[in-house]
């Protein structure tokens, strides 16, 4: 008998489960934390997070706007702004 996936987060497969692991991952928590301010800059969450790596924390914004969490905004200005904020799944 095949074991459904949806709504047993012990399984590795089910997607809360990968939401679970997403949003307790060390960086994605305390970015999240941070958005609930508002749009930040990147340079905003570097600092606001403290200790993350360049490299980290793209990482994890990248995770972050894959799993549908938070949103990446790039506004053509001179120089160019990038924002990220939360998606209403992260707000809910």
């Amino acid at each position: 008998m095949q074991e459904s996936t949806r709504g047993n987060v012990r399984n590795p497969a089910c997607p809360g489960r990968q939401l679970f692991d997403l949003v307790t991952a060390r960086w994605a928590a305390l970015v999240l934390v941070d958005l609930i301010d508002g749009p930040q800059r990147w340079s905003e969450l570097r600092r606001r997070a403290g200790g993350v790596s360049d490299k980290m924390l793209a990482q994890t914004l990248r995770d972050l706007e894959t799993g549908g969490l938070i949103t990446r905004t790039v506004h053509t200005s001179r120089p160019p702004t990038v924002l990220y904020d939360l998606t209403d799944l992260a707000r809910g």
